[in-house]
């Protein structure tokens, strides 16, 4: 009976049906999506839909054919589109599976979605970069995001570029701090200080650039109720007062690079420090800690008021507790993954967040407590990493402030590739925690056993046992530890690995148990444990009558060597004195000879070295060698906060020469072209590397853009001009193209061979034999 016009549906095809938990009934087709209920049609989506889905928590979930997956839940739709990783169209793919999960499928894969307490915000319109550095929510609720490329604010849902101006180069923005005017004070990376009004404009630089300061590298601010400005360098604390810079306002400060400052309630203000920390009095009086005693950690990152009294501290040795006692330090042995924390946050469930370079790290505070009086040896942590949600495991830090707690409760953490939001309220509900735990083979002796008959284990044998759980929920976090009874004398930790093997058991009956735990429990709270158990044949040598006859042969051996001993006590002797004379000579002549191997080994060291390291056809460092130099380079410029450049030099037309001359000819281009690169660039600094194939790499340290051209030039010219002599061709020459570009920011290797290569394809395009700058 055909229903969809008596129903009010517009004609095409429908391609999906479900019942929803109030009976009613969703069609989805290419018309759109309507629901049906007591003879009532209505539509509720136009678009056209390929797949329906109705979860265990009554959610309608609609696969949509425009890159989005929609969720109808309470009155409302909710989408997960491509501005969250989506790509490709819906092909109607929808599960569920017994974790909560949702998996769905497009034309380019498939895609998982998980309820937790954190979602990702990436790059989108108005955030033009992913690598945030800081943020933070001023009174109106805007929200202020620093990254590489500059500032962003999120006001009222529209994001937002207020900073640099358009057609200005990028600034990379590394601290931000409230303004008293419901502005924002930025720090940059080379412009000093900015002061950006409420709705992000005007925009007012506070040291013009070529002045003094101008330039500096902020990465701490606070705004003192009186108006101060304190601003942290990589030279130590400056401050601002009364439009006046003040370049020493804390008399006995170190000049060390400075990560963040605190105002406590009490008047105290905390100063960390790469190298230490300190704080100034409400009277004045200036303390200083440096590194060793009584300070246990290098660096301070964050400060966290406890409202039990003291200070938690972040630093580079994980997290210290400072009180009246003096420090308290948590760290790897307390459960903390890694050892530098950056970020200090707590929720309204008791909970303290801590950013990492390892992810983000949620433990109650009474677990701090219980670790303190003893009761246990490791806090209760719950990770959340990219499995959980997050963009990148990589939390950001030394920058200020590296985290917020939003006014309604959410913690947003700037990360390598976006902000890790994250709501402290929902939690994983604990029938979906459960992880299958089964013990999936038994070896002995090699042999293959079913673990629930695992028979008779001969004595002295090998026994291997592999255990697994699944997780689809967090794949990369499930742990595991075993124990045999016995054998073991408490639980053995074993990370990651699923597989045990015993060898030389002792006999009888052997218990094996194993347990799992997720990085939302721990083993407070295992998730599944399973065992099993096997006999183990005593072996020969253990037997009563066997011991027995042992012991009466000891004792008769005993009684001879009593008898024996003195006479050949004395026959050793004469022996031992001919042998010392005998191996003192032997010694002498293999020293000699071993002194001569030595040296042979060192220049074989010399020579393998040199050949892992550099090209065998042009003689040049290889791709290896460059990408060393090409890091040493990127080092040196953040120490010295100088230039770098990078070219790509490929040779124009090279397959020609291949097809005219042959490889044999085309190998001689390839040799001369090298050593007329490295005739031409000779300067301090500078690298060149053979990537591969016809391209040449070029690493130009502590090198503008305008004097890397000046160089290349002088190279590209040598090339043009160089007679390769083919086959008596005397007019025969060849040409480079090269890819210029120079670092921008904190840009890494991937980042700038990209631009490089990009530009020395605009070069090809353009015509060959030119530079061009990325």
């Amino acid at each position: 009976e055909p229903l969809g016009a008596g129903l009010g549906l517009a004609p095409g095809e429908v391609r999906a049906l479900v019942r929803d938990g109030d009976g009613a009934t969703w069609i989805a087709g290419e018309q759109g999506v309507w629901r049906h209920q007591g003879g009532r049609t209505v539509r509720l989506r136009a678009d056209r839909a390929e797949g329906l889905l109705v979860d265990r928590a009554g959610a309608v979930w609609v696969a949509a054919t425009d890159a989005a997956v929609l969720r109808h839940w309470n009155g409302r739709w909710e989408r997960l589109g491509s501005e969250h990783g989506v790509v490709g169209y819906a092909t109607g793919a929808l599960f569920e599976d017994r974790e909560g999960l949702l998996w769905f499928g497009t034309t380019h894969g498939l895609y998982r979605i998980a309820d937790g307490p954190v979602r990702g915000i990436v790059r989108q319109p108005g955030l033009p970069s992913d690598y945030v550095r800081s943020v933070l929510q001023t009174g109106d609720g805007t929200v202020w995001i620093g990254h590489a490329d500059g500032l962003s604010v999120l006001h009222e849902g529209r994001m937002r570029q207020v900073y640099p101006a358009p057609g200005t180069p990028p600034s990379s923005v590394l601290a931000l701090a409230p303004a008293a005017d419901g502005g924002a004070w930025v720090g940059t990376y080379n412009r000093g200080v900015v002061h950006v009004a409420a709705g992000g404009a005007p925009v007012r630089t506070l040291v013009p650039e070529d002045q003094p300061f101008g330039a500096e590298q902020v990465r701490a601010l606070l705004e003192d109720p009186d108006g101060t400005l304190w601003i942290g360098t990589e030279r130590g604390v400056v401050a601002w007062r009364d439009g006046l810079l003040h370049a020493e306002p804390l008399p006995g400060l170190p000049a060390l690079p400075v990560r963040a400052f605190h105002r406590g309630d009490d008047g105290r203000l905390w100063i960390g420090l790469l190298g230490g920390l300190a704080w100034r009095e409400p009277d004045g009086h200036l303390v200083v800690q440096r590194p060793g005693s009584p300070y246990p950690a290098q660096s301070a990152f964050d400060f966290h008021p406890d409202p039990g009294g003291g200070m938690w501290i972040a630093t580079d040795r994980g997290l210290l507790h400072h009180g009246p006692g003096g420090y308290r330090a948590y760290g790897e042995a307390h459960g903390l993954g890694g050892s530098t924390v950056f970020r200090v946050l707590a929720d309204d469930s008791g909970h303290l967040w801590l950013s990492s370079n390892h992810g983000v790290m949620r433990v109650p505070r009474s677990a701090f407590a219980a670790v303190d009086r003893g009761e246990r040896d490791r806090l209760d942590v719950a990770l959340f990493t990219r499995d959980d949600g997050m963009p990148s495991r990589q939390a950001n830090g030394g920058s200020w402030p590296a985290g917020w707690r939003m006014r309604d409760g959410e913690l947003w953490i700037p990360t390598a590739a976006g902000i890790a939001v994250f709501d402290p309220a929902p939690q994983v509900a604990p029938e979906r925690g459960a992880v299958p735990l089964v013990i999936d083979a038994l070896q002995v002796n090699g042999e293959e056993r079913l673990p629930s008959a695992p028979g008779l284990v001969p004595a002295g044998g090998r026994v291997q046992i592999r255990y697994a759980g699944l997780s689809l929920r967090q794949p990369g976090a499930l742990r595991y530890r075993y124990r045999l009874h016995g054998v073991d004398p408490d639980w053995v930790e074993a990370g990651t690995a699923r597989e045990v093997t015993y060898t030389n058991l002792p006999g009888g009956r052997l218990r094996f148990e194993v347990e799992v735990a997720s990085s939302l429990g721990g083993w407070a709270r295992p998730a599944a444990s399973t065992a099993i158990e096997f006999d183990v044949a005593t072996s020969w040598w253990r037997q009563p009558w066997v011991v027995v006859a042992a012991g009466v042969a000891v004792l008769g051996l005993l009684v001879l060597l009593h008898h024996g001993l003195g006479r050949r006590l004395r026959e050793r002797q004469r022996r031992l004195e001919a042998i010392v004379a005998q191996r003192t000579e032997q010694l002498r002549r293999t020293n000699d000879e071993l002194e001569a191997a030595s040296r042979e080994r060192e220049l074989l060291i010399e020579q393998l070295a040199y050949q892992a390291s550099h090209d065998p056809l042009t003689g040049l460092p290889n791709r290896r060698a460059g990408d060393r130099a090409l890091a040493s380079a990127l080092q040196q410029a953040d120490a010295n906060h100088g230039p770098v450049c990078v070219a790509i030099v490929d040779v124009d037309r090279f397959k020609h020469i291949n097809d005219r001359y042959g490889h044999q000819a085309g190998d001689r281009v390839l040799a001369q072209v090298a050593l007329q690169l490295q005739a031409s660039l000779r300067e301090p600094g500078l690298t060149v590397a053979r990537l591969g194939g016809e391209e040449f790499l070029v690493v130009l340290g502590q090198t503008t853009r305008d004097a890397a051209v000046a160089v290349l030039e002088r190279a590209r010219r040598a090339v043009a001009a160089m007679p390769l002599g083919l086959d008596g061709d005397t007019a025969a020459c060849c040409t480079i193209s090269i890819g210029l570009v120079q670092r921008q920011g904190q840009e890494g290797i991937d980042a700038l061979l990209q631009r490089a290569d990009a530009a020395l394809y605009e070069a090809k395009r353009q015509g060959r034999d030119r530079i061009v700058t990325g």
